[in-house]
C-alpha cells in the first residue's frame, strides 16, 4: 500500500508543478490525464486520500482540458448565488422541523466540483444548462438518545 500512496503523491506533485509553472508538456498530456482520471484518482479514493483525489481530479481537468475548466469554473461561480438561494429555500422547512424536534444538527451545502460537472457533461453528453445538481447538501445530526436497532430488524438479519 505504501507504494500506491507514493504513486499518488508523485502524480499530484507533478501536476501541481505544471500548474505552478503554467506549462504542460504537450506530448503525452492526454494519456497522462486519462491515467490520472481512470487509475490514480480512483486509487486515492480507495485508500481514503480524498483530499488528494479531489485535487488530482481538479488538476486533470484544468491541465488536460483548460478551456473546459475555465468555462465551467466561470459558470459555477455565476450559478453560486442562485444555488445558495435555492438551498436556503429548500432548507427552511427542514430546519424548522428539526428545530421543533429539538435535534442538534448541522446543515450545509457545497457547490459540486468542476471535475464532477465536467464528468457528468461528458458521460451524459449534456450541456451545462442541462445539469441540475450543481450543489449537494448534508445534514449531520446528533441523536437525542441511543436507539436499539434490534426491534427494527427483520428476524432473518439477526
Amino acid at each position: 500500500m505504501n507504494c500506491k500512496t507514493e504513486d499518488i503523491r508523485i502524480a499530484l506533485e507533478q501536476m501541481q508543478k505544471w500548474e505552478n509553472e503554467g506549462t504542460v508538456p504537450c506530448e503525452d498530456t492526454a494519456a497522462y490525464v486519462l491515467d490520472i482520471q481512470r487509475r490514480i484518482a480512483p486509487m486515492a479514493e480507495q485508500l481514503g486520500m480524498s483530499k488528494e483525489q479531489h485535487e488530482l481530479e481538479r488538476l486533470s481537468v484544468k491541465l488536460g482540458h483548460p478551456e473546459d475548466y475555465k468555462r465551467l469554473k466561470k459558470l459555477l461561480m455565476e450559478s453560486e448565488a442562485n444555488c445558495e438561494m435555492v438551498f436556503r429555500t429548500f432548507a427552511l422547512p427542514i430546519r424548522a422541523m428539526l428545530d421543533d424536534l429539538g435535534i442538534e444538527y448541522e446543515f450545509k451545502y457545497r457547490m459540486k466540483s468542476v471535475y464532477s460537472i465536467w464528468r457528468k457533461m461528458n458521460i451524459d453528453n449534456k450541456v451545462f444548462d442541462d445539469v441540475y445538481d450543481l450543489f449537494a447538501t448534508r445534514i449531520v445530526y446528533k441523536p437525542k438518545e441511543t436507539i436499539d436497532p434490534l426491534p427494527f430488524m427483520d428476524a432473518n438479519q439477526v
